[in-house]
């Protein structure tokens, strides 16, 4: 059961104070009071200001307010979120919803009112807006497309596909293009390369630019930011070595967890930093996001936060000769001088919400 909120107290200096964890009211079965079932939270968005945290999950859509994280409103009739966004000049909140009949439901930010509803695809997730509010792009993960939808008129304006079950997209700081993770390969089974692929498309028109390779074996990919500056991106994923013979278990043979780092201006991939230790496993990196240059995983197979140090990271990267920077993949030790574990007081660590008072953990 995942009923937990966790706020990380923002650092100073390299210590870092996570407390005040804060569980949403639940009774002694494990039900949640909001919403009359398990609440589940996998989705979460602030208010610009930060005052306000909107939380959705299986079991409807709350809002939080103040560092104790008080439930002040709350809608149970809307199941199955998977993502939400909010609009702060309109008022409003976009929410993806539902199966294989999905749907983007707007909702008054201040009442959590339905107001509207738009049909889209199958499973809908990772709502973005435009830099002006006035387009909104999502995942359709089971049709394999990207849309684009004009909200003036609640009209679909365009639909990319070639994509395989693509989980998550960021905006470039210009609104230019889309990158766009694909959770699973495109490619047999049987080829020379499995992995997943990061693609870009123009957010105009949904034309695919190029799509980039992570490193053989990625797969379960979920989210995806941008640096601090928006030169690279970020991508936690799963790494497999399914090359090697299952011979051990230890020291990653067979599994590893990892962020990839990706060239944003040059559209290529760059490196594959490890999440684990040599004796620990950072298992099923998440989410990801970043705040004050540092950068903050989900882990939800060890209910952790990791951040890494942002401005150490790439002083070390730039040490590394290009033709070397593939083998830092299998460097247990790469991050160990600016890497923090953060054990957290819940289960299934997932969705994040930054913002220059801390980080929200779902």
């Amino acid at each position: 059961m995942r009923n937990k909120l966790i706020i990380n107290v923002l650092f100073c200096g390299f210590v870092y104070f996570v407390g005040l964890a804060v569980s949403i009211e639940t009774d002694v079965a494990g039900h949640d009071k909001v919403a009359g079932s398990y609440f589940s939270p996998n989705a979460m968005v602030l208010s610009r200001d930060g005052a306000l945290l909107y939380v959705a999950g299986n079991g409807g859509i709350i809002i939080c307010e103040g560092e104790r994280l008080d439930v002040v409103r709350s809608n149970k009739d809307i199941q199955n979120i998977s993502g939400v966004t909010v609009w702060d000049e309109g008022k409003k909140l976009f929410v993806t919803s539902g199966g294989a009949n999905g749907k983007v439901l707007i909702l008054d930010a201040d009442t959590l009112a339905l107001s509207d509803e738009i049909a889209v695809g199958h499973t809908p997730a990772s709502p973005v807006l435009s830099r002006n509010g006035e387009v909104l792009y999502l995942c359709n993960r089971f049709d394999n497309r990207v849309m684009a939808i004009g909200l003036k008129h609640k009209k679909i304006l365009w639909e990319a596909s070639d994509f395989r079950e693509p989980s998550a997209i960021a905006l470039t700081e210009d609104g230019r293009y889309l990158f766009v993770t694909n959770r699973l390969t495109q490619e047999v089974a049987s080829g020379g390369y499995t992995g997943s692929v990061v693609s870009v498309i123009d957010s105009s028109d949904g034309k695919k630019v190029r799509d980039i390779r992570l490193p053989d074996g990625t797969g379960g990919v979920k989210d995806i930011t941008f640096s601090t500056d928006g030169r690279y991106a970020y991508v936690p994923s799963v790494l497999a070595r399914y090359r090697l013979p299952a011979t051990q278990l230890a020291r990653g043979w067979v599994n590893t967890n990892a962020l990839n780092i990706i060239d944003v201006n040059t559209m290529d991939f760059y490196a594959t930093v490890l999440l684990d230790d040599i004796d620990r496993g950072a298992a099923n990196p998440w989410s990801v996001a970043v705040i004050d240059q540092k950068i903050c995983v989900t882990t939800s197979g060890t209910n952790e936060l990791i951040v890494i140090d942002e401005v150490k990271l790439f002083e070390k990267l730039k040490l590394v000769p290009k033709k070397k920077l593939k083998n830092i993949s299998y460097d247990l030790n790469f991050l160990n001088d600016f890497k923090i574990r953060n054990q957290l007081n819940m289960k299934g660590a997932r969705a994040l919400a930054v913002n220059g008072g801390g980080v929200y953990i779902a």
